[in-house]
């Protein structure tokens, strides 16, 4: 399995000289205009506009016979684990890629965009439920929710990881291959009223995306806003 452990991760971390993030070139939108689409072609949209970028990086990296290339893969703990994260959800995460050369400590890379596709504020129900979406202009690899459950706090998170779990898939995808699932998932914040979570959707689907919406749903949201 190409999973990397923590502790080469932190070695990388050390030497900050070494890490560096890809950004690939970005284009204005034609006529500098906002598009507008339906929700699900804006999802659709926004993750092809990640994943397309993240698929050219992977084949140029890739073609360096010098290299060796694991992408997508899970942070391993010391005991070759998935290393857990501290807090409400002690869930893993997956690096972009990490990059052996025949020297030296191994490159972590983060595949990132300069600016981000650009649509109009989307507004609507979710299914048949009274929960209205909001969503704005975001990254799919950075995407920050905001919900609300009216008057109280949501005490049990545990759909939310298994939700998270389930995307993350077990196995890291094989050499030159993408994994299809998430990479990341914050803590639930609370800020006033809200609460706030980040999401690296990595190369998952779009009905990734969805069943998120319906497993915060489920908890009890009453407004989802998306940017």
């Amino acid at each position: 399995m190409a999973w990397i452990r923590a502790e080469k991760r932190s070695a990388v971390h050390e030497k900050c000289d070494r890490a560096y993030r890809y950004l690939m070139p970005v284009f204005p939108n034609p006529g500098g205009d906002e598009y507008s689409m339906s929700l699900k072609d804006t999802l659709e949209a926004v993750r092809e506009y990640y994943v397309s970028r993240f698929e050219k990086a992977l084949a140029e990296y890739m073609a360096d016979p010098n290299d060796k290339v694991y992408s997508e893969a899970a942070i391993l703990d010391s005991n070759g684990e998935p290393a857990l994260a501290e807090g409400t959800l002690p869930t893993p995460s997956r690096a972009d890629f990490f990059i052996f050369k025949s020297e030296g400590d191994p490159v972590r890379v983060t595949i990132d965009t300069a600016k981000q596709l650009r649509f109009k504020r989307i507004q609507t129900l979710w299914r048949s439920s009274a929960v209205r979406i909001t969503l704005r202009s975001f990254q799919w690899n950075g995407a920050m929710l905001k919900v609300t459950c009216g008057d109280r706090k949501i005490d049990n998170w545990d759909p939310l990881r298994k939700w998270f779990l389930r995307w993350f898939k077990e196995d890291d995808p094989d050499l030159g291959k993408l994994l299809g699932g998430v990479h990341f998932i914050s803590d639930p914040e609370y800020i006033d009223d809200y609460c706030e979570i980040m999401v690296d959707f990595g190369t998952a689907p779009v009905k990734a995306f969805s069943e998120l919406f319906d497993t915060l749903v489920s908890l009890g949201a009453d407004t989802i806003e998306v940017d």
